[in-house]
């Protein structure tokens, strides 16, 4: 899980917008390959706490991990 978390996070911030926005989601093929980034929630209104839940979780990472260079 843990693993899977830290992927997740570079992947999401390898995507962040250049106003510093983190995606609501990436959907990706079968091939794990990204095919759509978006940064919108239902109905195309705009996510306006993403880039919190995602500190959220870096926090959540780094807690579990103890790892200073994450």
């Amino acid at each position: 899980l843990m693993r899977a978390a830290r992927r997740t996070l570079h992947t999401l911030a390898d995507h962040q917008a250049e106003n510093g926005q983190v995606p609501s989601y990436l959907k990706i093929d079968v091939s794990e390959r990204i095919t759509e980034v978006n940064y919108g929630g239902y109905g195309e209104v705009t996510s306006i706490d993403s880039s919190l839940w995602f500190l959220f979780a870096c926090h959540a990472v780094f807690r579990q991990s103890g790892d200073q260079e994450f």
